[in-house]
């Protein structure tokens, strides 16, 4: 079974871009993420994806946890020499008596701070007063012990008070400065961001901060800890990119499994929802749905129905599943269709439906004018057909239809909607003209449709005329009529005049008699729009044909992505109308849009 490009996507957890890309590595010419694969390919790509996945995610990890351990080392090593250096360099050294401020400090900082924490176990004595002291240096306090350097690793100060805690001047590795041989002068609080607040000096005791205490162990560094923490958010980082925008997006929204279970519950959305409707769904705005859609090659604005397909790849580029439901109402229309079918419901005969086609200025419209006894020509563009004109017309063989079909190349698929829903084309040839290219287009539209051909060689009484040449021209192009001894029927005419008219007309009920065409005018009306267009005064105007059944006012209808209820129905002439029957073109107003 065969998988799209944004189903394996999905499935991988990449991009649908970046999988279009690793397949066109691979030698396979993908256009787009809606590109089929087959399970060969599918299985390669799988390969190739969960290699190069593993490769990537070892590498990262490695380099990752090489950097952090590299910084560690040295982070370590660098507080280790520093400490080291600081608790021997003063022994060692018989230097001037150095300034020792620490009692000073401490004393003038315990009157800002609450009562003191029990002290740890003071020095051995005898290492405190083997130190040099000023004899000048009288403490005005309780004198303090503070450890040795050598003795007692150094902590951060307990904080006391958030204004007075400030971090250590000195980085590691740098070493200690000597203080000099100064005599000391009247005792003085260092300045709160003085560089030399908290760097040991000479003798091997550390200057204190303010809002701290001597004695007060100081906490230890936690480099270890947040070096493992920075490795752990970094692989984490990296592992992130390797997943799939959705993945993502859950992990914003949380890692809990409330949230999982919620983004993995499919959401329910009907074919042809518009942009507006699906945003609303996926709680998402308009924009960023268009957004996706331009992404995607998919032009759309905040009112365009999206496909079953584009919804599908749209959802998923947002992380949800798609799970299609069918919308209101089409389930009991198809129950509704499946009963009228097996309805018994009397046949009655119906008018035939005729579309009139052949080349442009070859006289269609105006053998429908001479037909209806009106002036339809008179009031086109240049004389050019521009629409369908569908009427409705009583002859003395009967009623019949009639489509007036465009002849200009411009209306193709005109002339194609008219073939489909006809039971006989009209085939105008200008006897004066020859054999265009839209006539040879008609005749294919009349075989595709697999109706009967009825020949009308026009303008016969003008001046050089040659039916003949009509006639070989049309068996040049695989007709041939009934005068060379074929099976379509051929009328010479003039619809200017109303030469033979009259038998045209017996022949166009002659082959209906021979389709034996009937219907069921009393189950509910199916039909097909023929054309529609936007009125400044009356709305949305479009022109149905009725082919079965029977359509009244106050009937609910449904074309396509456009719906409605019949509010009013009119004939080609504007006549009101309460109800139209099978073969009845009219004017039907109430859409909901203009269908397509």
């Amino acid at each position: 079974m065969k998988i799209r490009v944004f189903q394996l996507a999905r499935e991988l957890k990449v991009q649908p871009e970046a999988l279009v890309t690793v397949i066109s590595s691979l030698g396979v010419d993908v256009k787009n993420p809606m590109s089929a694969l087959d399970d060969e390919l599918v299985e390669q790509v799988r390969r190739k994806m969960a290699a190069e996945r593993a490769g990537t995610r070892r590498d990262v990890v490695k380099k990752d946890v090489r950097r952090a351990a590299a910084g560690a080392t040295s982070t370590a090593s660098t507080s280790t020499s520093a400490s080291t250096t600081a608790s021997v360099s003063a022994p060692a050294s018989t230097p001037p008596p150095p300034r020792t401020t620490t009692t000073t400090v401490t004393t003038e900082t315990v009157r800002h701070t609450p009562p003191p924490a029990p002290t740890p176990k003071p020095a051995p004595a005898s290492k405190v007063t083997s130190k040099p002291k000023s004899p000048s240096a009288k403490p005005t306090g309780a004198p303090a012990s503070a450890p040795p350097a050598a003795s007692q690793p150094a902590v951060p100060p307990a904080a006391t008070d958030a204004s007075t805690v400030r971090r250590e001047g000195y980085s590691p590795g740098r070493a200690p400065q000597d203080t000099g041989s100064a005599p000391l002068g009247p005792s003085r609080t260092p300045h709160i961001g003085s560089a030399n607040a908290g760097r040991p000096s000479a003798s091997g005791f550390r200057q204190t901060a303010l809002g701290s205490r001597p004695g007060q162990k100081r906490k230890k560094k936690k480099g270890r800890q947040v070096d493992e923490q920075a490795v752990r958010a970094s692989v984490r980082r990296t592992l992130a990119t390797l997943d799939s925008g959705r993945s993502k997006r859950r992990r914003r929204r949380g890692s809990g499994e409330e949230n999982e279970e919620l983004a993995a519950q499919p959401l329910k959305v009907h074919e042809f929802a518009t942009v507006a409707e699906l945003a609303s769904l996926m709680e998402v705005r308009p924009t960023e749905v268009i957004a996706k859609c331009l992404q995607l090659g998919i032009l759309a604005n905040i009112n365009r129905r999206l496909e079953k397909d584009e919804i599908a790849a749209i959802m998923d580029e947002f992380g949800h599943e798609a799970e299609f439901v069918t919308e209101y109402g089409v389930e009991r229309i198809q129950e509704e269709e499946e009963l009228d079918e097996v309805s018994d419901a009397p046949l009655a005969p119906r008018a035939p439906i005729v579309t009139v086609m052949g080349h442009v200025d070859h006289g269609k419209t105006t053998l429908l004018d001479h037909i209806r006894k009106t002036r339809v020509t008179e009031q086109e563009s240049g004389g050019i057909t521009q629409h369908i004109g569908a009427y409705r017309v009583e002859t003395s063989g009967g009623t019949i239809c009639f489509l007036d079909t465009p002849g200009h190349e411009a209306f193709t698929a005109m002339r194609a909607r008219g073939a489909r829903i006809t039971d006989e084309v009209v085939l105008v040839v200008a006897a004066n003209d020859e054999v265009r290219p839209q006539t040879i287009e008609a005749i294919n539209h009349a075989k595709a449709a697999g109706v009967p051909l009825v020949v009308a060689i026009n303008k016969i009484d003008v001046n050089g005329a040659n039916p003949d040449n009509i006639r070989k021209g049309l068996s040049d192009a695989g007709v041939l009529v009934e005068s060379w001894g074929g099976k379509t029927v051929d009328v010479e005419i003039s619809a200017k005049k109303g030469m033979n008219v009259e038998k045209l007309l017996e022949m166009i009920v002659l082959e209906a008699e021979l389709l034996d065409l009937k219907a069921q005018p009393g189950r509910t009306a199916r039909g097909a729009v023929i054309e529609a267009r936007r009125d400044a005064g009356r709305g949305i105007v479009a022109t149905v044909l009725v082919q079965d059944g029977t359509l009244h006012i106050g009937d609910s209808f449904v074309c396509g992505s456009q719906f409605g209820r019949v509010r009013a129905m009119s004939d080609e002439r504007g006549a009101r109308l309460e109800e139209a029957g099978p073969s009845t073109p009219v004017e039907v107003l109430g859409w909901s849009g203009v269908p397509h």
